[in-house]
């Protein structure tokens, strides 16, 4: 029987044009269509943060709790029942203005409203209320996405842009010490500048209109740095974009550049006016704030050398100036050590640490200016070859330069010295180096341009490119090779720059593990750079398809930031604590005042040893329980207050107590005063303190025997050497005021104390000044005797006085800041503006959209 012949053909290699098609098969939309992407894009993010931030979320931990009970201790100040909005706060320092303690909800604000619902809406899935700060964070990462979608549709690439912006070292850190206020500012810059490209195209209404919400939700973060810093991009980017409109002679683009720049600023001043009640507020506190007040001791100071007090101002204002040597973080985080790392060796003793480990020249940092080294590399590679082709990448390029440069600080004077001296506020930034957020949002978007660069060559063959990313490929492969083989060298190397640096030998018992460091982030560093290069190679050589590349490198990127983001965010998590546990249940002595039910008002002093509240760790502890505190809690406190402090040294000083109504001090259990000072008398004692009832308090508010003029230095010098009696004399500022000693026939009573206003019932018998122990400012308070204004008084420094007439009155002290109720009105007409404008624009989207498609449809 023959044989049948075999209908199988034979097998055999696929040639290499077969396999090249095979490797492009991969198409990310040929799996997920182009209108899931978005949707796939904020799940991938999600999903990203909920791992990476796990612990926040699920674990127990928390991150920025240095000033948790400071916050938390305004709460029930916010929430207590008023007639209207407050204004004046009267637990810290004798007073001050609620919007630099903390503001109760602004009803006023229309979009701040719908923003703080929002964030409580994202943290009302987690325990943890610091988890709802993370919300900035997933919008920046999204902004980043929204924005580099205008270049390429390439899902890839887009998510690579937004979680490096989002996941940036450098970025993250606000989050981790808590400087959260600069992510509620920053992430929103992306979509500021999508706003101004659509500009760049076409000029429309509703664009404004969304600007100008954008930039209200921007400003209301009220962090001045980081808006300075955003409004300096624009104002680069509109430099850029003219300069290049003029080279071209371009006309109708610079015609489109002015619209713009004119939709800007009537954007900014629409978001400006829905948030003039902060720029009034604060503008009208800041000088009489240790902010913007001279202080005391330099107004009287006679031998100050100003040529060396303007220097020592310069010298602490550019501490954290960035260096040269210190860009080597860019590629290798622990360059100059790292900032804050955890560290469980031998020292530790088994035990987790948090140990300082940097020893550069800035006066310290938490974690390095790390922005990835797949990112920096990718950015300055899509800097150099997308420099002619896209004029938003050559801005991009020039703002990072620039930003960096100004980051030197005093290490690049020529530039940063012209800007500290002549713009205005630039001389109050103190950190020269926070300006490179600029390129830690920066880098990432012109790393994108960097990868889409990639992706042309497939059909657009540059063999100048692709002869470089061979060498380079080759070399950091080698350099890999070496770091992997020469890793004790490196080691030895590291603890020899240590051992040389002043900072660095201070840190001698952790020199190995800090070195140990240094070699690992080396070896992984140079071993990112080869594995981008070697797939940037095998794309070139139709060996990898253009989605696969893109992907494995948004992996490699992930693997590299998470990696060094969880060094720093291991240092900064600590266990959370759930503040009311601190303030629940109430410490005995405040349960024993309460229980008095004495006749208010009144103010304490704790000058305990240990817990919350004391002079040494106040956070305004006492104002959660709603009771005055004679001390305080603030970045932004008084002058006066801070020229009492800086005079007298301490809030615990007798005369300080009698003048302003310190009617109680709590003291350690077994503390007692001294003899002379018997009028302190104890009130009540408990397990671990005692009140002591100061019977040499005077009342909130009380008539002076008699007037005396004297330098501010003087009368606070005479506070501090309990040198005079403020009943018997007070020191108005006003030369002008004549006063009569009262006799036994006058009073005062105070009728009602409420947070912005004060009645009072006062019986003079001659014309008397009546002194009250609160907070004086020149703005705001005003005091009327029957209903006829008068004017108030600056006494002892820093507080108020009337002169009474004799007679009985009715005297009523408010505070009510025409600016307030101005910018009340302002926000809630501009904010209709806003949406007027809104919606026309959306009707003219519609209606022009409409006529287009009616255009475009085929003729019967």
């Amino acid at each position: 029987m023959a044989k049948k012949k075999s209908t199988k053909k034979p097998t055999s290699k696929p040639s290499v044009e077969k396999q090249r098609e095979k490797n492009d098969e991969f198409s990310i939309e040929r799996h997920l269509p182009r209108k899931y992407h978005i949707p796939v894009a904020i799940a991938v993010t999600l999903v990203l943060f909920l791992i990476f931030y796990s612990p926040l979320y699920f674990g127990g931990e928390t991150f920025g709790s240095g000033d948790i009970v400071a916050a938390k201790s305004m709460q029930t100040y916010i929430q207590a029942e008023r007639d209207g909005y407050t204004l004046w706060n009267p637990y810290l320092f004798c007073g001050m203005p609620t919007y630099q303690t903390a503001s109760a909800f602004k009803w006023f604000s229309v979009f701040e409203v719908g923003v703080y619902g929002v964030v409580n809406a994202f943290g009302w899935f987690f325990e943890i209320e610091y988890a709802r700060w993370t919300l900035r964070l997933i919008v920046l990462a999204l902004g980043g996405f929204f924005l580099s979608r205008r270049y390429t549709k390439n899902v890839a690439i887009n998510l690579f842009v937004g979680l490096g912006m989002a996941f940036s070292t450098g970025i993250v850190v606000f989050l981790l010490i808590g400087h959260v206020t600069k992510l509620t500012s920053l992430c929103l810059f992306p979509f500021i500048f999508l706003i101004l490209l659509r500009f760049q195209e076409r000029f429309r209404l509703l664009d404004v209109a969304w600007l100008a919400i954008i930039l209200q939700i921007f400003i209301q973060g009220w962090h001045v740095q980081i808006i300075f810093y955003t409004a300096f991009a624009a104002g680069i980017f509109y430099l850029v974009y003219m300069i290049d409109s003029l080279r071209r002679k371009d006309r109708e683009a610079t015609t489109r550049l002015a619209k713009s720049i004119g939709g800007v600023l009537a954007a900014t001043a629409l978001a400006s006016l829905m948030t003039l009640d902060n720029f009034t507020q604060t503008l009208d506190y800041m000088p009489y704030s240790t902010r913007g007040g001279e202080s005391v001791i330099e107004k009287e100071a006679t031998n100050v050398d100003p040529e060396r007090q303007e220097s020592e101002y310069y010298e602490y204002h550019t501490n954290w100036s960035f260096s040269v040597g210190e860009i080597a973080t860019f590629v290798i985080p622990s360059y100059y050590g790292f900032g804050n790392v955890t560290y469980d060796g031998p020292l530790a003793q088994g035990r987790e640490v948090t140990v300082p480990t940097y020893f550069g020249q800035m006066a310290f940092v938490d974690v390095p200016m790390y922005m990835g080294v797949v990112v920096f590399a990718l950015a300055i590679f899509g800097a150099v070859t997308q420099w002619r082709r896209h004029l938003f990448a050559r801005f991009l390029a020039i703002l990072s330069i620039v930003a960096l440069l100004i980051s030197f600080g005093r290490n690049f004077p020529i530039l940063f010295d012209p800007m500290f001296y002549l713009f205005p506020y630039f001389d109050k930034f103190r950190v020269p180096s926070m300006i490179l957020v600029l390129v830690q949002v920066s880098a990432p978007l012109l790393a994108g341009f960097g990868i889409m660069r990639l992706l042309e060559l497939r059909g657009e063959r540059s063999e100048k490119i692709e002869k470089a990313l061979r060498y380079f490929a080759y070399g950091f492969a080698v350099m890999f090779g070496l770091a992997l083989l020469l890793q004790g060298y490196l080691h030895d190397w590291f603890v020899g720059r240590l051992q040389a640096s002043e900072k660095g030998a201070r840190l001698g018992q952790i020199h190995d593990f800090i070195a140990g460091m240094f070699a690992v982030d080396t070896i992984v560093a140079m071993g990112l750079l080869a594995a981008v290069f070697w797939l940037a190679k095998m794309f070139t050589e139709r060996k990898l398809g253009a989605d696969l590349l893109a992907i494995a490198v948004l992996c490699l990127s992930m693997f590299d930031l998470l990696r060094i983001d969880a060094r720093a965010a291991d240092a900064a998590y600590e266990e959370y604590t759930d503040a009311s546990g601190i303030f629940e249940p109430p410490p005995a002595y405040i349960t024993a005042l309460k229980n008095a039910n004495i006749e208010e008002p009144y103010r304490i002093l704790s000058v305990k040893s240990g817990g919350y509240g004391n002079v040494q760790r106040n956070q305004n502890f006492h104002a959660y329980y709603l009771v005055e505190d004679l001390y305080g809690y603030s970045g932004i406190k008084p002058r006066t207050y801070q020229d009492l402090m800086d005079v007298v040294g301490s809030p615990a000083n007798p005369t300080l107590w009698r003048m302003l109504n310190t009617r109680f001090v709590v003291a350690d259990a077994n503390q007692q005063f001294p003899p002379e000072m018997d009028f302190m008398r104890p009130f009540e004692r408990t397990e671990a303190s005692v009140i002591y009832e100061n019977l040499d308090a005077l009342p909130r508010a009380y008539f002076v025997d008699s007037v005396a003029q004297a330098p501010a230095i003087e009368i606070l010098q005479k506070i501090r050497d309990n040198a005079f009696d403020p009943k018997r004399v007070a020191y108005p500022e006003d030369e002008s005021v004549a006063v009569e000693a009262p006799d036994s026939t006058a009073s005062v009573e105070i009728l009602s104390y409420k947070d912005e206003r004060i009645e009072m019932k006062a019986r003079a018998s001659g014309t008397h000044l009546l002194f009250v122990g609160d907070t004086y400012l020149p703005y705001g308070w005003r005091a009327y005797i029957d209903g006829e204004e008068t004017d108030i008084l600056r006494v002892n420094h820093g507080f108020r006085g009337v002169v009474v007439p004799e007679g009985e009155h009715e005297i009523v002290m408010e505070f009510a800041p025409t600016s307030f109720y101005v910018s009340r009105t302002v926000m809630l007409t501009t904010a209709g503006i806003t949406l007027a404008m809104l919606a026309v624009g959306y009707l003219s989207e519609i209606r022009r959209r409409r006529r287009k498609d009616t255009a475009e449809a085929p003729a019967d």
